[in-house]
């Protein structure tokens, strides 16, 4: 028997609720926000397409003593392959 094939976990967390995605990347993405927090993380599809339309906020500026809501803007900067079945 071998073990399950393993997949890497998107790296988005949730601002409000502080979870994070349990769907599996399929891209590395570089994102920041007019700001200047960059960061590089792997992405599901869901929360790429969330980012694209602007959808996904600086989790950093959110944390602030003064919170607000930055959207990050972001490019594929590499291709995870999915596990297959």
């Amino acid at each position: 028997m071998t073990a399950p094939e393993q997949f890497v976990q998107c790296g988005v967390v949730d601002s409000f609720t502080g979870r994070p995605c349990d769907r599996p990347a399929v891209h590395v993405v570089r994102s920041g926000c007019v700001h200047e927090h960059v960061r590089t993380a792997p992405m599901c599809a869901h929360d790429f397409a969330r980012l694209s339309a602007g959808e996904v906020i600086c989790r950093a500026c959110y944390s602030t003593d003064d919170p607000h809501g930055c959207p990050m803007l972001g490019r594929v900067v590499g291709e995870l392959v999915e596990a297959r079945s």
